[in-house]
């Protein structure tokens, strides 16, 4: 009796040891392991001694970013004189366009007479000055053909082959002429094309006006800048009226 009474008393004895290990195990250590894993987070001791926090990402996931880059805004191109004709508003975009395919472009050159065209072109940038040039070959245009681009003229005046000289279309051009300065002619109806015939217009003109400095003037009793070429220049009528017309747009006052 006395031997399982001791037994007894030593098996108390050896749970109450053990629960205290149990209890000791429960405190800060054991918190601070329940709390890292938690967190995801613990001390790599392998590395070298440093800690890491694992999966843990910026608080504001891209805050601090750049933002995202605002695209370039296009001026808007503005109306010309035939926009009010079917095909209009494509001259404009493709003579707005094409002004800059040929160096120097029309719209970098400052005619010495460009004042009594538009007064305050020396106050504007590149692209309200391409608008300029596009209402000035489209007010040229209205009195050239009428703004009808399948129409020609038989001029008074034979070429250099002794035939007929035929003008055609928007500016009203001849097919010797476009030969001889250099443009896109596959054909006798090319130059009714509206683009080939606006294409061939600024290669014109952009050559007389860079080497005579004027859009329209006279050297004694020679025409001089676009005037060499369109007649619409020459006649006080006409170039009053082209004049008049440039110098209505809000750019030119």
């Amino acid at each position: 009796m006395k031997k399982q009474i001791a037994l007894s008393f030593k098996s108390v004895t050896i749970l109450l040891i053990f629960l205290s290990s149990v209890v000791a195990c429960s405190g800060p250590q054991a918190e601070d392991l329940a709390n890292s894993t938690e967190n995801g987070s613990f001390n790599d001791q392998s590395s070298g001694g440093g800690s890491e926090e694992v999966g843990v990402g910026p608080e504001n996931p891209g805050e601090g970013d750049d933002p995202t880059p605002t695209a370039p805004t296009t001026p808007e191109i503005r109306t010309a004189r035939w926009e009010g004709v079917s095909g209009g508003r494509a001259w404009t975009i493709f003579t707005y366009q094409t002004l800059k395919d040929y160096t120097p472009a029309l719209f970098t050159l400052a005619p010495r007479d460009v004042a009594s065209f538009c007064p305050n072109y020396s106050n504007l940038d590149e692209y309200e000055r391409r608008d300029f040039w596009v209402y000035l070959i489209s007010a040229m245009a209205y009195f050239e053909s009428g703004f009808d681009p399948s129409t020609d003229y038989r001029e008074a005046f034979n070429d250099s082959h002794g035939n007929p000289v035929i003008s055609k279309g928007l500016l009203q051009i001849s097919d010797e002429s476009a030969r001889g300065y250099g443009c896109a002619v596959a054909n006798t109806r090319s130059l009714y094309d509206p683009e080939i015939n606006l294409d061939c217009t600024i290669r014109i003109l952009k050559r007389w006006v860079d080497r005579d400095g004027v859009i329209s003037g006279k050297s004694g009793s020679r025409w001089r800048g676009g005037a060499r070429y369109w007649a619409v220049l020459r006649k006080t009528s006409t170039l009053s009226n082209i004049k008049a017309w440039t110098r209505s747009q809000s750019y030119c006052r």
